[in-house]
């Protein structure tokens, strides 16, 4: 940043601009400015730039947007992005701490900043929390919060009573409810409560920007805001922040509630129209999470246990019925990502890539459903010890492959059954291959280093890693099924699940998906005693950041759902 000094020793404050600084020209600023407004709009529709505004005009009028707009899709020069990045943070340091800056224009930047975190994101260093709080504290200093009709502030004119209001431009409306979008995401990802809460002015705001419909993607608007409203009654209701004091417990409540929320969330659902429903897989994808979500009440043993003594290890039909939902609404969103263009895949948004982390950690958790429920293994901060690994060098390996004999004789919850099921091994394969792009070619310590390295990479080394370890445990339980039967030609009789079959697309009609939808047959008859997900500490040094993925880490990893997504 550029500061000048007057006589009288006050301070002039002059914009950083990243093109004088010679970091970029203007060309690539016209182009990365182009591909926001073109491509980033989708994926996070409350902060956008008329086509009437080039990177120029927008250098001189709001020079803080455009280092953020510049920040966040310069993916494809990650130097140039982390540099971006870092000269954006002390932009945010000198502005907005230092100065006491506010505006709308810097509430804009730091959304756009936030939004797009995980390019930038490391489980140490991370400071996601702190700049949501500053977007929440920006809200609330520019009174975009309050309803101003309802303001009360009562002028005299001439002698005359009336009533003076600034009326909300659709620009502060968009950024409010983006602010209270991203809160609702981190709160779902980080199990913690949100800290704006929902409220009928919201409501009112996205009615106005429909009516309004300024730009095509104010009709995401709407059905973003509602999802994020519902997630978070969701997470209220059911206390996924702290299970063990739940103020709603019993099986039939909870059966009851979960059957209302799903009722809501079709409601909402099928008033989106399908041709916003096709073109944008954002929408997709909240709706996949929110079902997810919902249906995570079944993990939950103390939800459904209300006589307070041990448990009888019996699992009701009901409550099978909601976990058999819970699997096919995770399958629903790998394959909804999946889907994805390989060529939009870097416009998705932190709240998309937050909640494919959390779909992947309970598909895992739910394949393995008994035997985590045996271990009852649990660590603290599971995410920052995940994605330490999934930085580390020395884990860059393919995954091997999974034979699945053909025939397998378990007593309760078969997770080879579950796993042909649901296709998880499947689908994780193809999603590692859709990601292996982001990858170095060589896969080694000197390229690791590189500072050309995409910045979706880490998506696809955690998908790599859990898949890995998915592998792994998925060959060590069926060598205790089969080890002390078979023979040593018995793996040649197998048949192996992993290969990259076909798959279609999940279907886009949410009313046709609910008429189709089926309880998986294995999950009928099983009895499980209620879950435990009590933490532990992680046995000193069982994770130095030169070693291997440890199976205490993979334990806790599925047994932990505060797994945020980078």
């Amino acid at each position: 940043m550029l500061r000048n000094v007057t006589a009288d020793t006050e301070e002039i404050f002059v914009p950083y601009d990243p093109i004088d600084a010679g970091l970029l020209d203007d060309r690539t600023a016209e182009t990365l400015l182009r591909e926001f407004r073109d491509s980033c709009a989708s994926a996070f529709p409350f902060v956008v730039i008329p086509q009437s505004v080039n990177a120029k005009v927008l250098r001189k009028s709001q020079p803080f947007l455009l280092h953020a707009i510049l920040t966040a899709t310069a993916h494809r020069y990650p130097g140039l992005q982390r540099t971006l990045a870092g000269e954006l943070k002390d932009q945010i340091s000198y502005r907005i701490i230092k100065h006491s800056h506010k505006s709308l224009e810097l509430l804009q930047g730091l959304l756009l900043f936030t939004g797009w975190y995980h390019f930038y994101y490391h489980p140490v260093k991370q400071q996601l929390a702190t700049m949501l709080q500053l977007c929440v504290a920006m809200v609330q200093d520019l009174d975009l919060s309050k309803n101003p009709h309802d303001s009360r502030k009562k002028w005299l004119t001439g002698g005359n009573g009336g009533i003076l209001h600034s009326a909300r431009s659709l620009a502060e409306k968009r950024a409010f409810l983006g602010t209270f979008h991203l809160t609702a995401a981190f709160s779902q990802a980080w199990r913690k409560r949100t800290t704006l809460t929902h409220t009928r002015y919201m409501d009112q705001c996205c009615r106005h920007l429909a009516e309004c419909q300024e730009y095509p993607s104010d009709a995401l608007i709407t059905p973003l805001i509602q999802l994020s409203a519902l997630i978070c009654r969701v997470n209220d209701f059911f206390s996924y922040d702290d299970i063990e004091n739940a103020e709603f417990k019993g099986e039939a409540f909870i059966q009851m509630s979960a059957s209302n929320f799903e009722n809501e969330l079709a409601r909402l659902a099928e008033s989106i129209p399908q041709n916003l429903l096709e073109s944008h897989p954002t929408l997709r994808l909240s709706i996949r999470l929110s079902e997810i979500w919902i249906y995570e009440c079944a993990v939950h043993g103390p939800l459904w246990d209300t006589s307070g003594g041990p448990s009888t290890g019996r699992m009701s039909a009901p409550r099978l019925q909601i976990l058999s939902r819970c699997l096919n609404a995770v399958r629903s969103y790998l394959k909804t990502v999946i889907a994805i263009p390989d060529a939009s895949i870097h416009n998705l948004s932190f709240p998309s890539w937050s909640a494919w982390c959390y779909a992947c950690i309970i598909a895992c958790k739910l394949v393995f459903l008994e035997e985590e429920h045996e271990q009852q293994t649990g660590v603290t901060e599971t995410y920052a010890e995940v994605f330490r690994v999934v930085m580390d060098k020395s884990l860059y390996r393919e995954p091997g492959p999974c034979l699945l004999p053909t025939e397998v004789v378990s007593s309760t919850w078969d997770p080879i059954a579950v796993a042909k099921e649901t296709e998880m091994l499947s689908l994780f394969h193809q999603m590692y291959n859709k990601m292996k792009f982001t990858l170095p070619e060589e896969l080694g310590v000197d390229k690791a280093d590189n500072c050309d390295i995409n910045p979706l990479s880490r998506v696809a080394q955690f998908q790599r890693n859990i898949l890995c370890s998915l592998t792994n445990r998925m060959n060590e339980h069926i060598g205790k099924l089969v080890g002390p039967t078979r023979s040593n030609g018995s793996a040649q009789e197998s048949t192996a699940i992993v290969a990259r079959e076909n798959w279609v697309a999940p279907q886009t009609d949410y009313a046709h998906e609910r008429q189709e939808r089926t309880r998986i047959p294995l999950l009928q008859n099983m009895q499980f005693n209620s879950m435990n997900f009590e933490s532990i500490a992680p046995p000193e040094g069982a994770m130095p950041l030169d070693g291997p993925l440890s199976d205490w880490l993979w334990n806790s990893a599925v047994d932990d759902f505060t797994m945020p997504s980078f």
